[in-house]
């Protein structure tokens, strides 16, 4: 067998982002946030400026799907594999992808 195309396990990994937020820290950032506008809001709208209240709450709903895309996001996993002739990194949903700069041939794992 060829030394370059040996499969020695060199690395393997499970890659995760970290979360922006834990879940009670999120509600917490969300409700003070709404808890500032609904005040600012009804300042203007007891002064007559009634148009600006729909602008905060739009303020507040973009924030929460911002903070929560991100929690969702932060949920992805990458599997990472290093041998001395490839490189192979799969995503769970999605087919795996495969690096092999030597242009071994890969085995396959089945019994003859």
């Amino acid at each position: 067998m060829d030394r370059a195309c040996e499969q020695t396990i060199l690395l393997d990994r499970v890659i995760r982002a970290n979360p922006p937020l834990g879940p009670r820290a999120l509600g917490i950032v969300l409700g003070l946030t709404l808890l500032v506008n609904l005040v600012i809001a009804a300042s203007f709208v007891l002064r007559g400026a009634w148009p600006i209240a729909p602008f905060l709450g739009a303020d507040v709903a973009l924030l929460a799907w911002a903070l929560l895309g991100s929690a969702r996001a932060a949920k992805r996993e990458e599997r990472v594999t290093l041998t001395q002739s490839s490189l192979k990194i799969a995503r769970p949903p999605g087919p795996a992808i495969t690096l092999n700069p030597i242009g071994c041939a890969s085995k396959s794992a089945s019994a003859p």
